[in-house]
């Protein structure tokens, strides 16, 4: 498993080799470096975050999240820091499923930090983070038995709630064009299943 810079005239610039036993989640370009996100540690199990620059062949370590039963990962570029989404189930693993945690990684050294985004007792996760300008916002997850229901949640980079979850129906992605989102949701209200892009405005 590595990365490869490939130049617009298809010549490999860079070169960076992981090892045979990784596997890359994400990745995310700064403008100067890209961030790659991946599961597997050497001597211990996990997500590791680092930073590879094409244009000097540098790389450096960022952070170590998680556990051996941590699962998915999201990069998301703020323009100053990066953010990464995970989920745990813990050492030893949970009874009660996964829990997602947003994770922020400042480039310039500073320490990062994780939170959970979710005290659902039961299994949770995330889809489709996107970072507005201002803010971080996901759909969190969660089961109620064989019952799924989708939230929209808005988060400052610390993690904290800046309005109450937006119920949305059968979500299946969501985008942010600069002033509202837009919603994929599926039904068959027609007799047959089909797709439906949903407006949602940015409402404070």
């Amino acid at each position: 498993t590595g990365i490869a810079f490939v130049g617009p005239d298809a010549s490999v610039r860079e070169t960076f080799t992981l090892g045979e036993d990784y596997c890359i989640h994400s990745i995310a370009w700064t403008g100067s470096e890209v961030v790659a996100a991946w599961h597997g540690y050497p001597g211990e199990a996990g997500i590791n975050v680092a930073a590879f620059a094409p244009e000097d062949g540098a790389s450096r370590d960022l952070a170590h999240f998680g556990s051996v039963n941590s699962s998915g990962t999201e990069l998301v570029w703020t323009g100053s820091i990066m953010a990464l989404f995970f989920t745990d189930r813990g050492v030893p693993p949970s009874p009660y499923g996964e829990v997602p945690y947003l994770a922020t990684i400042p480039l310039d050294g500073g320490a990062p930090t994780q939170v959970s985004i979710s005290d659902h007792p039961d299994f949770a996760s995330f889809s489709d983070p996107i970072w507005t300008g201002s803010e971080i916002d996901v759909a969190l997850v969660k089961w109620f038995g064989s019952t799924i229901e989708v939230d929209l949640v808005r988060l400052s980079l610390g993690g904290e709630r800046l309005a109450d979850d937006f119920p949305m129906e059968d979500h299946m992605l969501f985008a942010w064009t600069g002033s509202e989102y837009l919603v994929t949701t599926s039904d068959d209200r027609t007799g047959t299943w089909e797709v439906y892009v949903n407006r949602i405005g940015a409402c404070e």
